[in-house]
């Protein structure tokens, strides 16, 4: 008995969880990142990926 009760509340949890986790989601995909000039003398990361038909490349600062 206690261990249903215990996994149906875990349940609703996680639900709680990921409805809150959806909608941060969708409000970052709303508001991207505004681009910046990097900074001289910081270092900085470039992120490449590359596929057969499609290149990605993302450039940030540390």
């Amino acid at each position: 008995m206690a261990l249903a009760c215990f996994l149906s509340r875990s349940a609703e949890t996680a639900l709680r969880i990921s409805h809150c986790l959806r909608k941060k989601k969708k409000a970052m995909l709303a508001n991207p990142p505004i681009l910046t000039r990097l900074t001289l003398g910081n270092l900085f990361l470039i992120y490449l990926s590359i596929f057969d038909n499609a290149v990605n490349e993302t450039i940030a600062e540390e």
